[in-house]
């Protein structure tokens, strides 16, 4: 494209967007005439206006990402630098909105989830996998170390919006977590999800979805308590060849009409059946769901 029609492309974008930003109170030229403390307060206060719901926040992101991409390509023609400040400003504001949106894509997972499940009752058996290794467990989310009480302090004192997608953040990020561990516990990916709904249809408001982030991680730290997201019996070995050699015992009184080759495959099912299904402290999916054993390891 001919760089004076990208000029103009960028103008417009530039345009469109300050018009997004003034239709929710913010006031771009203040923002580019004040210095130090406070015009760090003004920006801070633009993020938490664009951060008011989802649909917001995606089309201020999807604007910046437009104004930068258009920007670049301009470059090095002079007349880019007609739009710098603005372009500047704009990707300041994105890129905070970015460090704080921390957030895996809920999406994904449950892809996975309804994968690995559809595998789990094919008649080709469960894949057996290896439990994580300690490395990969090392910067998961921890929800305990977080100061509710100064939370809620800083939500009634200081940018509402802001203090709730950080919250929000941290949740989205422990429940991808659980769920690769832990299948089962999709059910809290959909009231997550539920909730995140109901407030970009806007069923409540900002204080009203706080409150229900803040219950809504108690409950999952108190549920984790009790459970124990990485299970004692998955995480050592030895527990993990007690388990297997047991099952073998167990199928070793099967028939003599199986195959060698036909048992060790019947005990890899089972084996695995276990480990996915199979919490310790008493807790298996069966508690919750009615889930049947798959055909194809008691065949």
């Amino acid at each position: 494209m001919e760089k004076s029609k990208l000029v103009e492309q960028l103008r417009h974008v530039i345009e469109e967007t300050s018009s997004f930003c003034s239709g929710l109170g913010i006031d771009l030229t203040k923002i580019q005439t004040t210095y130090g403390f406070e015009r760090v307060r003004l920006i801070d206060d633009a993020v938490d206006a664009i951060l008011v719901n989802d649909e917001s926040k995606r089309k201020y992101m999807s604007l910046a990402g437009s104004i930068v991409m258009i920007y670049r390509s301009i470059l090095p023609d002079p007349a880019a630098g007609e739009f710098y400040p603005k372009q500047a400003l704009f990707a300041i504001l994105a890129e905070k909105i970015r460090s704080m949106v921390k957030e895996a894509d809920i999406s994904g997972v449950m892809k996975a989830v309804d994968e690995l499940l559809d595998n789990s009752i094919s008649t080709e058996g469960y894949v057996i996998h290896q439990p994580l290794e300690p490395s990969e467990t090392e910067h998961l989310v921890d929800l305990s170390r977080i100061d509710f009480e100064a939370l809620k302090t800083r939500f009634e004192k200081g940018r509402k919006h802001i203090e709730t997608q950080k919250l929000r953040s941290e949740i989205n990020l422990k429940l991808v977590q659980i769920v690769r561990l832990n299948k089962v516990r999709t059910n809290y990916l959909d009231k997550f999800q539920k909730m995140i709904d109901e407030y970009n249809s806007s069923s409540y408001n900002v204080e009203t979805f706080f409150a229900r982030l803040v219950e809504f991680a108690q409950e999952l730290l108190d549920t984790l308590k009790k459970e124990k997201l990485v299970l004692d019996w998955r995480k050592r070995q030895q527990s993990r060849a007690v388990v297997r050699l047991s099952i073998e015992e167990i199928l070793d009184r099967l028939p003599r009409s199986y195959t060698p080759e036909l048992y060790q495959h019947k005990c890899d099912l089972l084996y695995q059946h276990i480990y996915d299904s199979y919490f310790g402290q008493g807790q298996s999916i069966y508690s919750n769901q009615n889930i049947f054993i798959p055909a194809n390891i008691v065949e």
